[in-house]
């Protein structure tokens, strides 16, 4: 039997958001793949470059700000996957280092980018 760790990879890498949901008590959403160069849910959810999987650990607050044992975060990972939605991925990420750091209260919609609607937060 598959380990849960490699079940999260899995649903990741499938789309399976209710996979991701239903056992959302089994992890933290800043999880880490030890042997995926201790990347977070959100970075390996974004290095890969058939998942959406992201916009859910968005949407429930994972930590923008964390690195990988090669000092990798996030915006590494935007410029690897060299697709426009990242673009938009790296425009949320500085409105939110902005805002997070300004003491705002954060209220917005994150863009949904396949369907052209917003997730609410």
């Amino acid at each position: 039997m598959m380990d849960f760790k490699e079940q999260l990879k899995d649903a990741i890498c499938s789309n399976d958001i209710d996979f991701l949901e239903k056992n959302r008590d089994r992890y933290s959403i800043n999880e880490r793949f030890e042997d995926e160069n201790n990347d977070t849910l959100l970075l390996y959810s974004i290095s890969d470059k058939s998942s959406l999987i992201y916009q859910y650990f968005l949407k429930n607050n994972a930590n923008l700000f964390l690195i990988n044992n090669a000092n990798e975060n996030i915006i590494h990972a935007i410029a690897a996957k060299e697709k426009i939605n990242n673009f938009i991925l790296f425009v949320w990420f500085i409105y939110l280092s902005f805002y997070s750091f300004s003491g705002y209260d954060l209220c917005f919609s994150f863009p949904d980018l396949d369907s052209g609607k917003g997730i609410r937060k």
